[in-house]
C-alpha cells in the first residue's frame, strides 16, 4: 500500500520520569506514547488486550453484516443505525468501508472476515 500514513502507537511499562526521558526517543516513530505502569511485560499485556478487543468487534461486525446478507437488507441499514447511535468508532467506520463502498483497503483484514462469514451463513 504504497503513500499511506500510518499514525503508531506504543504502550510504555514504564510510569512517570521515565516514559517523559523516553518520549523523544519513542516519539521518532510513536504518534501516541500511552504509560501504562506496572512491570516489564505489562504494556505488552496492553496490548494483547486492546487486541482482543478489536478481534472481538471485527467478529461481530462482520456477523452483522452476513445476517443482513442473509435477511436481504442492504449493508447501509446497518452502518446508518450504528453511525447514528453511540456504538459508531473509527473502526467501525473503516470496517464498513468494504461493505458498504466496497473499498478493499478500507480495512486491511475485512474481505477475509466478511467472506467467512457469508461462507457460514451461506448466499440464498
Amino acid at each position: 500500500m504504497k503513500n499511506q500514513k500510518c499514525a503508531l502507537s506504543v504502550s510504555a511499562c514504564w510510569a512517570g520520569k521515565r516514559v517523559d526521558a523516553l518520549r523523544p526517543l519513542l516519539s521518532t516513530w510513536a504518534a501516541v506514547i500511552i504509560p501504562v505502569g506496572g512491570d516489564v511485560g505489562t504494556a505488552h499485556a496492553i496490548k494483547l488486550v486492546n487486541n482482543l478487543v478489536s478481534i472481538g468487534c471485527a467478529a461481530l461486525w462482520s456477523e452483522c453484516y452476513g445476517t443482513l446478507k442473509k435477511l436481504d437488507v442492504a449493508p447501509d441499514v446497518l452502518h446508518e443505525l450504528v453511525r447514528n447511535s453511540g456504538m459508531n468508532c473509527g473502526n467501525f467506520e473503516n470496517f464498513s468501508k468494504y461493505v458498504c463502498d466496497g473499498d478493499p483497503i478500507g480495512h486491511k483484514f475485512l474481505p477475509e472476515l466478511v467472506d467467512s462469514a457469508f461462507k457460514v451463513y451461506g448466499d440464498k
